[in-house]
């Protein structure tokens, strides 16, 4: 059941609208290997490993949502899961996990190098998987985990990795050849014949060699939106990245949906005058009745990183306004951005505006963007739209030079007169909820008159004043 909070003045209340089409929802699987080394670069030639039985992964598992993140503000261009019994401290435990293909497809990439590697598949959704093995450079030598082995193909020049899985004694890569390694040699297939098909072993490439501060060991989930695009490589994935939520199955929250305007309380709307002053609006989408690991509810005030029942998966927050007597909300348009933040999360939508990708570029009554908090404090992330003039020009391009600044009510975006706002949240299956609807009135101008008539010789001569 949907809550909502009233604003003071409310006329009308919007109800969530659902997308019909028909959305892909694939399982993600894994299994966990049972006596892997937890240290990099642990295991052994001769080791025994053994797996558990395949599961699927669960909200639950998901420690990091697409787009924007809370700790030091980056573009996360993926989802991170790491299965949550290895919750904790202990950041290399679940080392060595089988990763198993969500789908079948091409082997495009296997990345590998000092550092981050990951594997795509060229299938019908190109998935990506992200930090796999560990952070060592195998040199054109090999790495090992559990019963996976990264080597070097033979007789590749520049050197082309695959990866071998000793347990079923099938090697993958993204050429067709074979590979050596401890004196059986394996004919390399470049096709996932199957979805969970076992690729590659969970790791923690990419921080936990190099750093100080490393990463937990986890597997980081990518859709691209082109498969084909050159080079696939972790310095363009923010243009190239869609969320993989769009087709891996998870937990579809309710969200309230509120906003307001600067100084004031949720629900209330104090427009800023004179109207050459920006109005400054933050809107919240916060995940109804989520849970904790321990099944305990968390309200807005409450703090978890993972989420039993939900996960965070906006792609859109659009501002919308309307003048009393039109059918149809538009975006609020000002003189820098139209009322619009896009993840561009979904094959359809882009990126907006496009410098939230980089780093540091929090959302904030001075920057239009996304304040995060989502899997690091609150169940909500609040999205800010500082750009509202009342007396802005029709004309103005929104281009992001400033203002032009209307002189009378013919040639204002916004005359004068009776309005209805309200704030949009889309998630990535394209499913909408509106917040209440709030009435403003926008009153910027004296009175004046605009038009005289005179009777002149026995007739009407109109006189127009502009």
């Amino acid at each position: 059941m949907k809550t909502y909070l009233y604003f003071q003045i409310l006329t009308l209340m919007s109800l969530p609208c659902v997308s019909i089409a028909q959305t892909p929802d694939i399982s993600l699987h894994y299994q966990i290997c049972n006596n892997c080394s937890a240290q990099e670069g642990g295991d052994t030639i001769g080791g025994n490993y053994t797996y558990g039985a395949m599961q699927a992964y669960q909200s639950r598992d998901i420690t990091s949502d697409f787009g924007a993140r809370y700790l030091g503000y980056d573009w996360h261009k993926g989802v991170d899961y790491r299965p949550i019994q290895f919750a904790g401290s202990d950041y290399d435990l679940g080392r060595g996990t089988a990763i198993m293909a969500a789908e079948s497809g091409s082997v495009t990439l296997i990345r590998v190098g000092g550092g981050y590697k990951y594997i795509v598949i060229d299938g019908a959704y190109d998935l990506g998987y992200g930090h796999i093995f560990n952070a060592r450079n195998p040199g054109g030598s090999w790495l090992q985990s559990g019963d996976f082995v990264l080597k070097a193909m033979d007789g590749t020049n520049p050197v082309i990795y695959a990866i071998i899985n000793l347990e079923t004694g099938i090697a993958i890569g993204q050429e067709a050849g074979t590979v050596t390694f401890n004196g059986v040699e394996y004919t390399v297939q470049t096709e996932i014949n199957a979805a969970n098909q076992a690729i590659a072993p969970m790791g923690g490439s990419g921080g936990s060699y190099q750093s100080n501060y490393p990463f937990p060991v986890h597997l980081h989930v990518y859709r691209f939106r082109d498969i084909n695009a050159s080079p696939i490589i972790r310095e363009v994935f923010e243009t190239n990245c869609i969320d993989p939520l769009t087709v891996l199955s998870h937990d579809i929250p309710d969200y309230e949906v509120k906003f307001h305007t600067e100084g004031e309380s949720f629900g209330q709307i104090e427009l800023s005058y004179p109207g050459t002053i920006t109005t400054k609006f933050r809107v919240r989408a916060l995940m109804e009745g989520v849970t904790n690991p321990d099944g305990e509810i968390i309200d807005e005030d409450g703090s978890s990183s993972r989420y039993t029942n939900a996960v965070m998966n906006i792609n859109e927050v659009e501002l919308l306004i309307k003048k009393q007597g039109e059918s149809e909300f538009s975006l609020i348009k000002g003189s820098e951005f139209t009322g619009e933040l896009s993840h561009g999360a979904t094959p359809a939508t882009v990126l907006y505006p496009t410098y939230m990708a980089l780093n540091n570029q929090r959302g904030s009554w001075s920057k239009q963007g996304i304040a995060p908090f989502a899997y690091a404090s609150h169940p909500y992330d609040d999205y800010y739209f500082p750009d509202f003039l009342t007396r802005i020009h029709k004309d103005d391009p929104t281009n992001g030079a400033p203002a032009m600044i209307s002189y009378c009510p013919m040639s204002t975006r916004y005359n004068d007169g009776h309005y209805q706002v309200k704030a949009r949240v889309t998630d990535v299956r394209n499913n909408a909820t509106d917040s209440p609807v709030e009435n403003i009135v926008i009153d910027n101008y004296q009175p004046f008159i605009r038009e005289v008539k005179a009777e002149v010789g026995g007739g009407i001569a109109p006189y127009t004043m502009t």
